[in-house]
C-alpha cells in the first residue's frame, strides 16, 4: 500500500484573522495558502471561514450566502485542476498550464477579504441607496430652550418657537439641516461633509464652527453671527443658488428677505449667542425688537399702543428675571405704562397668551 507523505495543514481562527488585517507574515501567509488549497473547503475550514464572514457586521448584510460563494470559489479551481490533469493538447502553452491551478488558488484567498469587504460595502451602499431618509423634527416652543447633539456629533440649541429638521443619519455630499426660528450650532469638522444649514431663502455652508441663525419665517430679516471658524452665505432662488459672502469671527450679517439685501458688521458674538446660556443682552435696541424677544422668551403677546414708543432704545442685560420684574426696569427708565391681561380658557380647552399692551404716560 501506498503511504502519502503529504504533510496535513492545520489552522487556527487567530491566524486567519491576522491574515484578514494583513498584518501575516510571509512564511504565515504561505501556510494559509497550504492550508486553504488542502482543507479550506471541507467541515473545519468552512466553519472557520463562515464564523469570520459572519462578524462582519451581520446586521448589515443580508441575503449572501456564505457556502454558495464559497463554493464558487472551489468550483474555479477545480475546473483549474482537470485542465491540468486532462490536457486538450500538448502544445507549448502546457509548459506555463501547471502554474495557473496554484495561481488561482492563491487568489483565490487572497481573495476572501477583499470578496468580504466589498460585499459588505455593496450591500450597505445598496441598501442606503434604496431606502427614503428618515428625517427627525426637535422642536421648541414658546417660552422654552432646547440644547441635543446631531448624529455626527454636532451640539445645537433651540431658541424658543424654533424647529430644526434634519436626517437620522448624515449621507450624501453635504450635512443637511432645516431651520425654522433661531439656532446656535457647535459643528463637528468633517471637510469630506460640509454642513448646511437651510432657511428659506438663505443657507449657510460650514465646515467646522461657532454660529448662530436667526430665521423666524414671521421676521423680515434673517440674521447670522459667526462666533468662530467659517462660514459662508448663499442666496437661494428658483432653485439657483448665489455665492454672497463668506463671514469671517465676530461679523454679524442681516439679510433682508423682502429687499434681497445684504449687509453686515463686526460685534461682539455674545449679544447674539448670550441666550444659549439663559441671558438676553440689549445694547442700544429698540423697544421694538425687545418686545419681540420677550414673546418669543416669556410665550405673551406684547402690543405697544403708541408709535411713539419707537423711539426709546434699551441697554440691559437679563438673565432670571420676570417678565414684571423686566417691565418694572423699563417703567422706570422711560414714562411708559403697562396692562397684563391673564390668558383664559377658550372653548376649545386650550388657553391664550398672556397679554402685555404698553402705551406712554399721558
Amino acid at each position: 500500500m501506498e503511504v502519502s507523505k503529504r504533510k496535513c495543514h492545520f489552522m487556527n481562527i487567530d491566524l486567519l484573522k491576522k491574515y484578514f488585517n494583513n498584518k501575516c507574515t510571509s512564511v504565515e501567509v504561505e501556510e494559509i495558502i497550504l492550508w486553504f488549497k488542502d482543507n479550506a473547503g471541507g467541515l473545519d475550514g468552512r466553519s472557520m471561514l463562515k464564523q469570520l464572514w459572519n462578524e462582519v457586521e451581520e446586521s448589515e448584510v443580508h441575503n449572501v450566502n456564505f457556502d454558495h460563494l464559497l463554493d464558487k470559489i472551489h468550483h474555479r479551481i477545480n475546473i483549474e485542476n482537470s485542465k491540468k490533469k486532462f490536457p486538450r493538447d500538448k502544445s507549448i502553452k502546457n509548459v506555463v498550464r501547471p502554474l495557473f491551478p496554484i495561481l488561482t488558488k492563491v487568489a483565490a484567498i487572497l481573495f476572501i477579504p477583499l470578496l468580504l469587504g466589498s460585499l459588505y460595502y455593496y450591500y450597505k451602499n445598496i441598501r442606503e441607496l434604496n431606502q427614503e431618509p428618515i428625517y427627525s423634527e426637535i422642536t421648541s416652543p414658546n417660552g422654552s430652550r432646547t440644547s441635543f447633539k446631531l448624529p455626527d456629533g454636532s451640539k445645537v440649541w433651540l431658541n424658543n418657537g424654533s424647529s430644526l429638521r434634519f436626517p437620522i443619519r448624515f449621507t450624501g455630499k453635504y450635512r443637511i439641516l432645516e431651520l425654522s426660528g433661531e439656532a446656535y450650532l457647535e459643528v463637528a469638522h468633517n471637510s469630506e461633509m460640509p454642513l448646511m444649514v437651510r432657511t428659506g431663502d438663505l443657507q449657510v455652508m460650514v465646515h467646522g464652527t461657532k454660529f448662530n441663525v436667526m430665521a423666524y419665517p414671521e421676521d423680515e430679516n434673517i440674521a447670522v453671527t459667526l462666533e468662530s471658524g467659517s462660514i459662508s452665505l448663499q442666496r437661494v432662488f428658483e432653485n439657483h443658488v448665489k455665492d454672497l459672502i463668506k463671514l469671517e469671527p465676530k461679523q454679524h450679517a442681516v439679510f433682508n428677505k423682502v429687499q434681497k439685501k445684504l449687509s453686515y458688521m463686526t460685534i461682539e458674538p455674545e449679544k447674539y449667542t448670550s441666550w444659549k446660556d439663559g441671558k438676553l443682552i440689549f445694547i442700544d435696541d429698540s423697544i421694538d425688537l425687545i418686545m419681540s424677544r420677550l414673546e418669543r422668551w416669556y410665550n405673551v403677546d406684547i402690543e405697544l399702543k403708541d408709535k411713539e414708543l419707537s423711539k426709546y432704545t434699551y441697554t440691559a442685560t437679563f438673565t432670571d428675571e420676570s417678565l414684571k420684574q423686566i417691565l418694572d426696569l423699563l417703567r422706570v427708565a422711560t414714562p411708559i405704562k403697562c396692562r397684563i391681561i391673564p390668558s383664559r380658557k377658550l372653548e376649545d380647552g386650550t388657553f391664550s397668551k398672556k397679554k402685555v399692551i404698553i402705551s406712554l404716560k399721558k
